[in-house]
């Protein structure tokens, strides 16, 4: 397939979707998500602020509608794509970035999580934001990158708690490549650490004034559901993490 048609499938693809967004009516989870917005909050029981600031900005400019709040996501996954070929031309060549951006279109899981406005669509574009700019830190040695991916991640956080796996695959990445190791004793990579920190601050100071009841919920209460062996329990809350919004 050439580049060119690449470009027009993946393009063709998007249309489809914010076609679809425009037809479907919101989903139940949404309309919890269209909640959120309706009831600014420093963060919310069940995830932090970022999806209500979403929907919150789509409805500014096209109002209460299904459209309105699937707008910021749309846009938002419009992003990833192209973050998506950013990140395969950088470390591999332009072809490889436009099957990247394609296959990001094209693989149902994704396609829902642009079509429907969940938590998952900015951690995605936050999460590819935070890799690309830590590959241009650690790549073309940009100590300045350290800081936006810092609060690239900061913004993840925002997203959803799973945000923090990026945190020890970065570390163990720098450990075993050899060449990127030197970081590890530089100063860039935990001032980028401090100030996505400081971006998580108002999830901090929301379960501080609601007696840590999210990190309680994500925590606590999903690996003790059942008095199954804890090994099991984790790995369901993983995948609840990574495959539920």
């Amino acid at each position: 397939m050439s580049d060119q048609r690449l470009i027009r499938a993946t393009a063709l693809l998007f249309c489809l979707r914010f076609l679809a967004a425009f037809l479907i009516d919101l989903a139940p989870q949404e309309t919890y998500y269209w909640n959120y917005a309706e009831h600014p909050a420093l963060s919310y029981f069940d995830h932090p602020p970022m999806i209500a600031w979403v929907i919150g900005a789509g409805q500014f400019f096209l109002g209460k509608n299904a459209l309105g709040v699937r707008l910021g996501g749309l846009l938002i996954t419009l992003l990833s794509t192209c973050l998506l070929y950013m990140l395969g031309r950088f470390w591999f060549n332009r072809r490889a970035g436009l099957w990247a951006a394609l296959l990001f279109q094209l693989i149902p899981l994704y396609f829902v999580y642009g079509l429907l406005i969940t938590p998952d669509v900015p951690l995605i574009f936050f999460w590819l934001l935070t890799l690309y700019l830590v590959s241009l830190a650690v790549r073309e040695e940009k100590k300045w990158a350290w800081y936006l991916a810092g609060a690239a991640l900061g913004l993840c956080l925002l997203s959803k708690y799973t945000a923090i796996f990026l945190v020890p695959s970065a570390l163990l990445w720098l450990i075993i490549d050899r060449c990127h190791r030197q970081w590890l004793v530089r100063k860039e990579p935990y001032l980028a650490l401090l100030i996505a920190a400081l971006f998580f601050t108002p999830v901090i100071l929301w379960n501080v004034e609601h007696d840590w009841a999210s990190f309680s919920f994500q925590v606590s209460d999903r690996l003790n559901r059942a008095p199954s062996h804890p090994v099991k329990n984790l790995g369901e809350f993983l995948l609840m993490q990574v495959g539920v919004a």
